[in-house]
């Protein structure tokens, strides 16, 4: 919320907060850093002090990721099978990397023996 109110980046101390206020609920998009005073107006519900949506902290939150560079994600994956087995792992190698290429741009892909 600092960032996405002030354009503040400094350091601050903070909590995680659930978006949806269930503690029990660890997914990623329910989770938020917020510092300490973003985070009691997030909670508060009384009817004199209006707090910040959880759509609103979601908004703020994808723009501070964005505004450093944390707004994408990239995942490794080994696959590891006998050499008996390779026209059917590379089948399903070559239909992964199609599929993939219909939600993203960027799709590498590497292949070789194991080197011991």
């Amino acid at each position: 919320m600092c960032f996405g109110l002030n354009g503040d980046l400094s350091v601050k101390e903070g909590q995680l907060a659930h978006l949806d206020r269930d503690r029990a609920n660890p997914q990623i998009d329910n989770l938020a850093f917020l510092c300490q005073g973003c985070h009691t107006l997030y909670d508060t519900k009384n009817n004199r002090v209006q707090g910040f949506t959880s759509g609103e902290i979601r908004h703020y939150r994808d723009r501070l990721y964005a505004a450093l560079g944390h707004d994408r994600i990239q995942w490794g994956l080994t696959i590891t099978v006998d050499i008996n087995q390779y026209d059917a792992a590379k089948d399903v190698v070559d239909r992964a990397h199609a599929l993939l290429l219909e939600f993203t741009r960027e799709v590498s892909r590497t292949e070789g023996p194991i080197e011991s």
